[in-house]
């Protein structure tokens, strides 16, 4: 059965991680301006040109990259992980500076989802993977790319054995429930469709 380690925290200088008190992290998270509080959990980037400050992703990212794709069958596939100050939370890159389909991840924003929930940052990646692989990737609606990307997450945290509240807490603690922007749906939504791709895969 899958296990997950708990004990490296998604931060990345220059290829570097460090551990940092959960403590700290819960203190880092309760000083959070409300433009924080606000970013949209995740985000599809197609402008890979803008994209800047690159740095290896930490241990834990890569691990969880890797175990992801395996828990979802899709270990022939590698979706190079990086950490990114110049992105808001994290984000699929179809193409990341001519290298190719790539995650991305802001490691202030995965520590935050760290403090609040150890399996948040998993459910984040699976998400990214999800808008790499899901069949509705290319859909016109950014709406329905979210939710397809939603599903996969649900799915892996299924496999993963995360318990139903922890494939939510994401979308349910990240941020406050909200209805929805024109890019992403609303929380309520977004729980709906986790909760399918969760129960699926939990009897496969």
């Amino acid at each position: 059965m899958y296990r997950r380690k708990l004990t490296l925290i998604y931060i990345s200088q220059g290829g570097f991680s460090v551990k940092i008190s959960l403590f700290f992290l819960a203190l880092l998270f309760s000083q959070m301006t409300h433009a924080q509080q606000s970013l949209c959990v995740f985000t599809i980037h197609n402008n890979a040109q803008s994209a800047n400050a690159i740095n290896p992703g930490s241990p834990s990212a890569l691990k969880d990259t890797k175990d992801a794709l395996e828990l979802l069958g899709l270990s022939n596939l590698d979706f190079p992980t990086y950490a990114m100050t110049s992105i808001g939370n994290a984000a699929a890159f179809p193409n990341l500076q001519g290298q190719g389909p790539a995650i991305a991840y802001n490691p202030d924003f995965m520590t935050r989802l760290y403090a609040i929930e150890s399996w948040a940052p998993f459910s984040v990646i699976a998400h990214e993977i999800g808008h790499h692989v899901a069949s509705e990737r290319n859909h016109p609606s950014s709406h329905v790319r979210e939710l397809a990307a939603d599903r996969v997450s649900g799915c892996a945290m299924a496999r993963a054995g995360a318990s139903l509240d922890q494939a939510f807490a994401a979308v349910t603690q990240g941020l406050p429930v909200n209805t929805g922007s024109p890019t992403h749906p609303g929380t309520r939504q977004r729980i709906q469709v986790i909760r399918e791709g969760y129960q699926s895969c939990r009897r496969s």
